[in-house]
């Protein structure tokens, strides 16, 4: 969808195209992120220099969590998939907001 120009805040109704169609982990992540700071214009959304930095630390050894990793799911976009996707607030052991530590 983003390699085609097709803008993804538009309602689908709006911008035509299949519908059904998936959006990746490593996409949706940009699009939380990066995306809705661009879109907002906020100095958010990345780790750069002079952006505010709001973060959590996810650890997946918590037993009271939800988040599985295994070997094969130990790089790239399949270990971000993971992550977005199987982390319950028992992972969360961490979290800053604007620099902050507000959690652990």
């Amino acid at each position: 969808m983003l390699e085609s120009g097709v803008d993804p805040s538009l309602a689908p109704d709006a911008r035509g195209g299949q519908g059904g169609a998936r959006v990746d982990a490593v996409n949706a992540f940009r699009l939380a992120t990066r995306g809705g700071a661009e879109a907002l214009g906020l100095p958010v959304g990345a780790f750069r220099e002079g952006m505010e930095f709001d973060a959590m630390l996810v650890d997946p050894a918590v037993e009271a969590g939800t988040l599985r990793v295994f070997d094969e799911d130990v790089e790239g976009a399949r270990l971000l998939e993971r992550v977005l996707y199987g982390t319950s607030k028992p992972n969360i052991t961490s979290v800053w907001v604007n620099g902050e530590a507000v959690v652990g």
